[in-house]
């Protein structure tokens, strides 16, 4: 029973009882009597049921009946007032902002209500007409207006989706002719048109904003316009007005109220649009000169996260997608690095360490696994494992570790998990404990097959070989900041964990120089740039079996050496005209490296490794021409600066190690005459 009525029930109870008792005494009155006091005890029962009923409403039920008869009242309407948020590179270029524009219209029955007005509005009608603000025959238009004018109609749309421009051409014309603005004979409905820059570039990546759940908002609906939606939608302005129930004026002692809400958060990104330009005319070219299906390439900082810049190309125009973030692939030889870091490691191998990979072929569970490259045979060290990318060299090394051991460097390094990088709809990694893998899978995972990565996932974890030894979280958001610029939301640099030691990144780092001075990588190379890298050239599985001549190719790379500042991907898809990563991924990533350092100005040859005294006296005027009189003393430098010594193409260079000259043949002193094979040695 509800509690509210228990006070009045009781009350009428009571009463009821009253009046039983005192109809008992009743029976010494006369019939008229008794007839007059049962009707009084009837009227005041109805009137105390009738103040129960009051009672109830007025005192105990006042606040739940004042709420449902303002609810009654109380209308809302909702204003767009607000502004979605504007994304804006890292150095504040607007890379999706809002364009005002407006629906144009009319009320005819006002217009032509006077025949002067009349007059005047058709004037400024056949002059906006003339003038191109709206289209249409002025005739036809004059003899429709009049028909919805005799018919009072309110509303005659004249023009969508006007400029600022033409509004304020079009308020001249009214003004002209003595049409004042505040008659309201004409009408502007303001809308905000979401733009983008240069869409063809930054579409995958910003995204696009798409119809609300209402079907009258506008919200993100992939890219960064999804993923940072809560930030950049503008909230409306909701006014409460009271009308009288059931009819539409105002009532005039209505308490309006607006529940305002600013507009949305203005969001900064990580990418630099110069680099990003750069990135994507570069790919383009490639994409079209190998005929690829896809090309997808990203540009990172490997010592905070941050991405710079991301580019795709497709022959698929229907496709919206952004692969760097939402495909999986098997890497191929760009993953090798990971192996021998790993390996490294844990302790299993060292940079001396040597490799008898016989005739360039290994057995292993009834199934052959071979060198790309038929001439790689014997004994190699495993930095010609690294720059010649030997299959055969990754198998030895996996053979070293255990698969639960494996695993493990494959979870520190990220493959198990999302990368957490602040875009919609990352992939979910496919994965399995490594219980469930064959026998097989570790030594395929350890050339890089068998596994499925995403290009950012990769790019991540080829950042920890060569930064020091750590993996950190990527984003492509700096900051949020409010309308008066002050911030909100600021991303930092994320460590998530420590993978491998500095030293063994530093070792890492000298050999995949090495890939690109004298190994797979040498097409990478930038004249008077340190540059460390790796070819991957994989073939493609489709439902688990290999495509004999469709294959991805890549390279993965990092400059400066000695402080990277750029890690940088590039993938080509089923290229026609070249099947290697080192032919058409490695020059691709050259001619990007030499446009972003022509760009950083601050980033000059030798910035990155002077050359000692030594190096300079070499180099003088006599010796610019590299034909040598006697073999220099080359103890000291490095195998990039041997091979700028020796770059002529009488001389065959042969590297051995990383590191510094600590050793060469001819000795220093030596008459060259006809020799032309030099040999160095580093560590």
């Amino acid at each position: 029973m509800d509690k509210h009525l228990i006070l009045p029930l009781l009350t009428i109870f009571i009463y009821l009882i009253w009046i039983v008792i005192k109809r008992k005494g009743n029976k010494k009155k006369s019939h008229a009597a008794v007839r007059i006091s049962t009707a009084k005890d009837i009227v005041l029962l109805l009137f105390l049921i009738l103040f129960g009923r009051l009672y109830s409403v007025q005192i105990l039920r006042n606040e739940e009946y004042k709420k449902k008869q303002k609810e009654l009242v109380t209308g809302k309407t909702s204003i767009d007032w607000g502004k979605r948020g504007v994304i804006f590179d890292v150095n504040g270029k607007g890379l999706a902002y809002n364009n005002t524009i407006y629906d144009f219209s009319m009320d005819p029955y006002r217009a032509f209500d006077k025949e002067k007005t009349k007059e005047n509005v058709l004037k400024a009608l056949k002059e906006m007409i003339d003038k191109g603000y709206i289209k249409g025959d002025y005739k036809k238009l004059k003899k429709e207006l009049e028909s919805l004018a005799a018919a009072e109609k309110r509303y005659k749309p004249l023009g969508k989706n006007l400029t600022e421009e033409q509004r304020r051409g079009i308020n001249k014309i009214q003004e002209a002719n003595n049409l004042r603005i505040k008659d309201k004979f004409f009408y502007f409905d303001e809308m905000n048109e979401r733009k983008y820059y240069k869409p063809e570039i930054f579409r995958t990546l910003i995204g696009f904003i798409g119809i609300g759940d209402n079907r009258k908002d506008r919200k993100g609906i992939y890219g960064i316009e999804r993923k940072y939606e809560n930030y950049l939608k503008a909230m409306e302005i909701n006014k409460k007005n009271v009308k009288f129930t059931g009819r539409k004026e105002h009532a005039p002692n209505g308490d309006d109220s607006y529940d305002i809400s600013p507009n949305g958060k203005n969001i900064y990104l990580t990418i630099d649009h110069e680099i990003q330009y750069i990135l994507n005319d570069e790919l383009k070219k490639q994409f079209q000169a190998t005929d690829s299906e896809e090309a997808y390439a990203l540009v990172m900082n490997p010592n905070n996260g941050r991405i710079m810049a991301t580019a795709y190309f497709t022959k698929n125009k229907r496709s919206v997608r952004n692969p760097v973030f939402q495909d999986r692939f098997e890497p191929g030889s760009i993953f090798k690095p990971v192996t021998v870091a790993a390996a490294l490691n844990e302790g299993v191998i060292n940079k001396n360490s040597k490799f008898d990979i016989g005739e360039g072929t290994i057995r292993k569970y009834n199934h052959t696994i071979k060198e790309a490259t038929r001439s790689l045979k014997g004994v190699i060290t495993l930095e010609d494992a690294v720059k010649k990318s030997s299959n055969v060299s990754m198998v030895l090394i996996s053979d070293r570790m255990t698969e639960l051991k494996l695993e493990e460097y494959l979870r520190k390094f990220g493959f198990y998990d999302k990368t957490g990088v602040d875009f919609s709809s990352e992939t979910v990694p496919r994965t399995q404990p490594s219980k469930k893998w064959d026998k097989l899978r570790k030594s395929t995972i350890s050339f890089g097959q068998g596994i499925d990565v995403t290009p950012i996932q990769m790019a991540v974890a080829f950042s920890a070989v060569i930064n020091g030894g750590n993996l950190y979280r990527p984003y492509l958001v700096d900051k949020v900041t409010d309308e008066e610029g002050t911030v909100v939301r600021r991303n930092t640099p994320k460590l998530i964990r420590r993978v491998i030691e500095e030293k063994h990144s530093e070792t890492m780092k000298y050999m995949l120089e090495s890939t690109v001075e004298t190994g797979t990588g040498s097409k990478a190379r930038v004249e008077g740039y340190r540059i460390g890298g790796k070819t991957g050239t994989a073939q493609l599985a489709v439902n688990g079996r290999y495509l004999k001549n469709d294959y991805v190719t890549s390279f993965i790379g990092f400059f400066p050496l000695e402080k990277p500042e750029y890690v940088m991907l590039f993938m080509f898809n089923k290229p026609q005209s070249a099947k290697s990563g080192g032919s058409v991924a490695a020059p691709t990533f050259a001619e990007t490296a030499r446009r972003i350092i022509k760009r950083n100005k601050g980033m000059h040859p030798r910035q990155i490794g002077e050359m000692d005294q030594r190096m300079r006296e070499i180099r003088n005027e006599k010796t610019l021409d590299f034909q040598l009189a006697q073999m220099p003393d080359l103890k000291g430098l490095s195998a990039r600066e041997v091979m700028n010594i020796f770059k002529s193409r009488y001389y065959k260079v042969d590297v051995v190690g990383i590191g510094k000259v600590h050793d060469q043949e001819p000795k220093p002193g030596t008459e060259l005459g006809d020799i032309r094979k030099i040999k160095v040695y580093l560590k």
